[in-house]
C-alpha cells in the first residue's frame, strides 16, 4: 500500500507557509492601525498599546491554524494506521477462494440397480493459499439469484485445495441453464468471521 494516494485531500500546509501565511495576516492587521494612528497624531505610547493587543491576535490567530493543523495531521495518521490494520487484518482472508468445479459421482439405475456408472456433477474446488488454517466453511451455490445448494467444510489446512459435491439433486445441478456460482463464508486462524460473494468480494461479517 502506498500511503499518500488516497490523501490528495488531506495536504497538509508546510511550515513555510505558515510563516508566510502569520506574516501577510499581521502586515494586514497591523498596517492599517499604524497609519490610521500616525495620520490622526496619535502619541507613540497608544500606538505601542496599538501594537501589542493586535500581536497578541495574532499570536492568538497563529495558534488557532496551528490548532487546525494538528487536528488534520491526527485525522490524516488514524486513517493511515485504520487502512494499515484492515490489511493485516484481511491477508489471510484474501487469500481463500472457492469456484465451481466438477467432480464425478456414480449413479445407480432404477431398472438395474446393480449397474453403475459415472457422471460428471458440478462441485465446489475450495483453496486455502495461505499458510494459516480456516475452519467453519460455509457454502451457498446459486444459479443467477436461486439458492440451489449448499455444502460445509469443517476446516481446510494451509495449502489445501479440496473438492465438495454440492448437497442438491446431481441430475438437477446437470440440467441448469443458467451458470453457478458460489458463496462462502469462514472464520480465519485469528477467529474472525469472513464473506466471499458470487462476485468474488471479501466482506468481514460484523455482528
Amino acid at each position: 500500500m502506498t500511503a499518500g494516494s488516497d490523501d490528495s485531500s488531506e495536504r497538509i500546509p508546510a511550515p513555510a507557509q505558515l510563516i508566510l501565511e502569520s506574516v501577510l495576516a499581521a502586515v494586514l492587521i497591523l498596517g492599517p492601525a499604524i497609519a490610521v494612528g500616525i495620520a490622526a497624531d496619535v502619541t507613540l505610547g497608544s500606538i505601542a498599546d496599538w501594537v501589542a493587543a493586535l500581536a497578541t491576535l495574532g499570536a492568538l490567530i497563529a495558534a488557532t491554524q496551528a490548532a487546525r493543523v494538528a487536528t488534520r495531521v491526527f485525522r490524516l495518521e488514524r486513517s493511515r494506521d485504520d487502512r494499515y490494520l484492515e490489511m493485516l487484518e484481511r491477508a489471510q482472508a484474501e487469500k481463500i477462494g472457492a469456484w465451481i468445479g466438477t467432480t464425478s459421482i456414480r449413479i445407480r439405475t432404477s431398472l438395474l440397480p446393480e449397474l453403475e456408472r459415472s457422471k460428471d456433477s458440478p462441485a465446489v474446488d475450495l483453496r486455502n493459499a495461505s499458510d494459516l488454517p480456516v475452519q467453519h466453511i460455509h457454502g451457498r451455490v446459486f444459479s443467477g439469484h436461486t439458492l440451489v445448494g449448499t455444502f460445509n467444510a469443517p476446516a481446510i489446512g494451509p495449502g489445501d485445495e479440496q473438492t465438495h459435491r454440492i448437497e442438491a439433486d446431481p441430475d438437477f445441478l446437470a440440467n441448469l441453464d443458467i451458470a453457478l456460482a458460489v458463496e462462502i463464508t469462514f472464520v480465519d486462524a485469528a477467529g474472525r468471521e469472513w464473506r466471499r460473494n458470487t462476485r468474488g468480494d471479501l466482506k468481514r461479517v460484523e455482528f
